[in-house]
């Protein structure tokens, strides 16, 4: 058994992109022997033996344990308790965007008439990146046995999210749980055999909305048992219902009118809207945008790096996330960091970075940089976002300049700069000043879900699916050209 496996058995959460293989060097932790020795160690390639004093070093927390006792977890801190926020009718509903990389949820109270405020958000690491950074590394270790540990995992989180929500504001009766997120993801949570997404015809268990109650899916409080369980549908393997709820929040499709969503999470999915259809893909972006596959990537939690801007003399300004001391670069700071290294000619446009560039240090001391593998999965996740736009919009008869909106979305935790999306290569420069930044339209589209009657709802989501058709872009004879020429940076 190695370190990584028996931590995994006793609970503790750890880093580990590559999914246990040995190549992605995240699952790092310190050792002491039964002799005193300390060193720095892989967690997945060292053979645990008991006695061996362990502490986990992780870029969104640190952990000490011990022959794997007790663990001290790290949350967000939120809103304070507040007895009753509102007290002139309404209701509460709790919305969660069921992320590969990431988890948000927020408690929103909805007056009646339109209005809504979100009371209270949290955020936090999707626990089964233990298993790997990726669908198709999920899918392995479901495959491997691990499904019960998966959905366990899973299912504990959210449940852990909900409750610290629910309990910041005491009196508070909640009226409903939205879910959006990609198949696998909702797959997962629900226990079922995910296997078939993983390899073709990629068939799904279900395509069609998920309603249920708390009490159906987790081992909870009795009192929140009978609460309305509604998760978001998709399409099929590809779009799931994080992708739909984000057409849904964006007000998608628009009679004669063409537009442009894309979401940039762990999959790169795009959707071209003209009038009454929807041509939509999913690209092999990878999950640099979500902070994962950079040497120092994080989600997007307190502390990551969100924003970049570097001067002639090279001096750095950051921005992070809540404004506290940085950690790690999130989906944003990667964007921001290869733009500004571009514009002052650290990066070429060939991708070429002599040496790694250092950003700054953690409160713990730890390095922050942006190294030249990283521009490379960047390069490659552009690439693959632009080529896939292209197709679509050539498929659908439209060009660049036909477009009213570009929406680019993404659980990002900030904004995305169009320009800066501009200046790398992802978008046409053309479009930057058309383009919309809505940031999480999964969990957007999640939040207006319980705003009004959500049989009429559910009807509005349905017109969206069945508008969508589905374009394999491997199948594309254009596809590998245009890839190929979206290597570079413009």
């Amino acid at each position: 058994m190695t370190v990584l496996e028996h931590l995994r058995s006793t609970g503790v959460e750890i880093a580990s992109d590559c999914g246990g293989n040995g190549t992605c060097g995240k699952c790092l932790v310190e050792i002491r022997d039964e002799n005193g020795n300390v060193g720095l160690h892989n967690a997945c390639k060292i053979t645990y033996k008991k006695g061996m004093s362990i502490r986990v070093v992780d870029k969104n927390r640190e952990m000490s344990v011990v022959t794997g006792p007790a663990v001290e977890n790290s949350r967000e801190e939120g809103a304070e308790n507040i007895r009753y926020p509102h007290s002139n009718g309404g209701k509460y509903g709790i919305s969660i965007d069921l992320g590969t990389t990431t988890l948000a949820a927020v408690l929103v109270y909805y007056d009646g008439a339109g209005g809504e405020e979100t009371l209270a958000s949290e955020t936090a690491a999707n626990p089964q990146r233990i298993y790997g950074s990726d669908i198709i590394s999920r899918i392995k270790a479901y495959e491997e046995g691990k499904g019960e540990e998966l959905t366990g995992c899973l299912r504990e989180e959210l449940l852990r999210m909900i409750k610290d929500l629910s309990d910041r504001f005491r009196g508070v009766n909640i009226s409903g749980v939205s879910i959006a997120g990609n198949a696998t993801m909702v797959h997962s949570l629900m226990g079922y055999d995910i296997s078939g997404l993983g390899r073709y015809p990629y068939e799904t268990v279900v395509t069609d909305h998920i309603t249920t109650t708390m009490g159906g899916i987790f081992d909870g409080p009795e009192a929140m048992n009978n609460i309305p369980v509604y998760i978001m549908s998709g399409t099929g393997a590809f779009i799931g219902g994080d992708i739909i709820s984000g057409l849904f929040a964006c007000g998608l499709p628009v009679d004669n009118r063409t537009d442009i969503f894309i979401d940039l999470g762990t999959n790169g999915e795009i959707a071209v809207s003209d009038g009454g259809v929807i041509l939509t893909s999913s690209t092999s972006a990878g999950p640099v945008f979500e902070g994962s596959s950079i040497k120092c990537g994080i989600p997007s939690v307190n502390g990551a790096i969100c924003g970049v801007e570097l001067n002639n003399t090279f001096e750095i300004t950051l921005e992070t996330i809540n404004k506290l001391p940085p950690t790690g670069l999130c989906g944003t700071g990667v964007i921001e960091m290869t733009a500004e290294l571009l514009k002052n000619g650290i990066l070429s446009k060939d991708g070429f970075m002599e040496e790694d560039f250092f950003i700054a240090r953690s409160p713990e001391g730890k390095k922050i940089v942006f190294t030249p593998e990283d521009v490379r999965q960047v390069q490659l996740a552009k690439a693959a976002i632009r080529a896939g736009t292209d197709i679509l919009l050539k498929k659908i008869g439209r060009y660049y300049s036909d477009v009213t909106e570009l929406y680019l979305a993404g659980g990002f935790g900030y904004h995305i700069d169009p320009g800066k999306a501009a200046a790398i290569g992802m978008i046409p420069e053309e479009l930057a000043g058309k383009t919309i930044a809505p940031g999480n339209t999964s969990l957007a589209g999640a939040k207006r879900f319980l705003d009004g009657d959500p049989g009429e709802n559910l009807r509005i989501i349905d017109h969206i699916r069945n508008n969508c058709r589905y374009i394999d872009l491997a199948a594309e004879k254009d596809f590998e050209e245009k890839y190929i020429s979206e290597l570079n940076f413009p």
